[in-house]
């Protein structure tokens, strides 16, 4: 093959390769669609991963608020169940305590009657029969009597058992019981006119109620 043929055979190629300049992108173009095509698939195993990773939340957070939910409420029957067990208790030892209040209580009656006693006055016809010594013994008997009816108040106030102020109130059925009627037109209807035992709460709940003189309510039973 001459020059001039290999010549016009390599015009004849060069004139092909000019004439399809676009077959030349067509490669990057495929990539692209190919590089597009993975993104998508990529995005959509992405999405359902995370649908299903949800799923799985979700699943043990209820089974975490289900497990919540059964402590919560073992903690409650458990704090009831302590609740029932301090007042049952508290019950107990009120029992086993309320003999020795009573006990205190009758003591308690017993000093405060004494205490109200009054030594004769040296103008009275009793006054002979007791002289200067014993006169002195006897007010040392009384003032004794008196700061241990103080100290049984003390030990009555510890335990919880305090007195009922009846005298100069309003009757109340829930600490106080009528023994009787007065009828004092100076005072209230259904006022208390006189106390003649003391009453008494335990933690702020009646224990005895006080025996008191009413005045004399019109046409109703005092005690209602």
């Amino acid at each position: 093959m001459d020059d001039e043929t290999k010549a016009a055979l390599l015009n004849q190629f060069q004139a092909y390769l000019d004439e399809i300049p676009e077959m030349e992108a067509a490669p990057e173009a495929l990539e692209e669609r190919i590089d597009l095509f993975s993104l998508y698939s990529e995005m959509t195993g992405l999405k359902s991963e995370v649908r299903i990773e949800s799923r799985q939340l979700k699943t043990a957070l209820d089974d975490f608020r289900d497990v919540f939910s059964a402590l919560d409420g073992a903690n409650r029957d458990l704090s009831d169940h302590f609740t029932e067990l301090r007042e049952e208790k508290k019950n107990l030892e009120k029992a086993a305590l309320k003999p020795a209040i009573v006990g205190l209580l009758d003591i308690y009656d017993r000093l405060a009657a004494a205490a109200e006693q009054e030594l004769p006055s040296s103008g009275s016809i009793f006054s002979g029969f007791f002289c200067g010594k014993e006169r002195e013994w006897m007010k040392l008997q009384a003032e004794g009597q008196r700061m241990t009816l103080h100290r049984v108040m003390d030990v009555l106030a510890l335990c919880g058992v305090h007195p009922v102020n009846s005298e100069n109130r309003m009757f109340d059925p829930r600490f106080m019981k009528a023994a009787g009627t007065d009828n004092r037109p100076d005072q209230k209807e259904g006022m208390v006119v006189a106390e003649l035992r003391k009453g008494f709460t335990w933690e702020n709940a009646p224990l005895r109620a006080s025996e008191v003189i009413v005045n004399k309510l019109q046409g109703k039973d005092i005690n209602e």
